[in-house]
């Protein structure tokens, strides 16, 4: 079976505020990182990303632990200066409120590959529509959280202009309604339309052209020059998700290699290696990584015994 080249992933940084979210209800995450398969360590690395499928399990495991169905529209309220890895930042040094979107939608592959946000202008009311993309649909904690911070992110830009109509026209969601549905309406001060087709804000078209006493062009360029490069390097950390889950299907497999793997996911060895220098990563530095993430976890289980400790590691004898 061949790695899927889809796979979704999202900024660690953003998994950390989740991760402060549940502690606000206080409840221990760490347990529940553990069993979403999410490495704690990952969290303080600001440029680290984690794939969708397990914060979509740390999301679900979440909801279980507070009993909070809406625990994601408390996310924003936990956020840090890195937790967008400055895409907010950027839009706010913006010269237009147009710009502001654009700016946003442009770099919101950064937060989650699992989603493209798109700003579709009209007439009668623009939107920003969110397009599910790869393989990991959105859970409805996840669909909240994006909601929120969106309202988040233009609260600095809308208290500085003066405006009498509504910005906020209308928001479809595919989450269904909640018991305390009020927290959407406040938020967005407009009709909240539950279980839609697709997630999207329809906003008034008036604003756009509204210019920000914020605007910035100097900060922006430079804000632009980082986001475009982490981007970049985007394309090339996938190489890691990728290795890392050909290897972790191997491991059982006493003769795990780096053929093998190259095979895998379908590359050439020459290829993988040039892959994971471009990252400062090696072959042997992953396997030695995933080798001990497993080992621990396996030792805990008190029921396997070392010598199929020492199988599932893909090591000869239990020495």
């Amino acid at each position: 079976m061949n790695i899927k080249t889809t796979q979704s992933s999202v900024l660690a940084s953003w998994v950390l505020a989740i991760y402060r979210t549940i502690q606000s209800y206080g409840v221990n995450p760490d347990p529940l990182l553990k069993h979403a398969g999410i490495e704690k360590a990952l969290l303080s690395q600001h440029q680290a990303r984690i794939p969708s499928e397990t914060s979509n399990e740390l999301w679900r495991l979440a909801v279980v632990a507070t009993k909070d169905p809406l625990i994601g529209a408390r996310v924003p309220e936990y956020m840090t200066l890195n937790t967008l890895y400055a895409v907010d930042a950027a839009a706010q040094a913006s010269s237009t409120i147009r710009e502001f979107l654009r700016s946003t939608c442009r770099f919101s592959r950064i937060v989650t590959t699992a989603v493209e946000l798109v700003l579709e202008e009209q007439s009668d009311g623009s939107e920003l529509c969110f397009t599910e993309l790869g393989d990991i649909p959105l859970c409805d904690q996840a669909v909240d959280a994006f909601m929120f911070v969106i309202v988040l992110t233009l609260q600095p830009v809308l208290q500085v202009i003066d405006y009498s109509e509504p910005f906020f026209l209308e928001v479809d969601v595919t989450r269904p309604k909640p018991k305390n549905a009020t927290l959407y309406e406040e938020a967005f001060n407009c009709a909240i339309n539950y279980e839609c087709q697709r997630n999207r804000v329809r906003i008034n078209s008036n604003f756009l052209n509204i210019e920000l006493p914020s605007a910035n062009p100097a900060f922006t360029r430079l804000s632009e020059e980082m986001l475009v490069g982490y981007l970049s390097r985007m394309q090339n950390q996938d190489i890691e998700m990728k290795v890392r889950g050909a290897i972790m299907e191997l491991m059982g497999v006493q003769s795990l290699s780096k053929e093998k793997v190259a095979s895998r996911i379908n590359t050439s060895v020459r290829n993988l290696t040039r892959k994971l220098n471009e990252v400062e990563l090696t072959f042997n530095q992953l396997v030695d990584s995933i080798r001990q993430e497993k080992a621990i976890s396996l030792i805990k289980q008190l029921d396997v015994c070392f010598a199929e400790i020492t199988f599932q590691l893909g090591f000869v004898d239990v020495n």
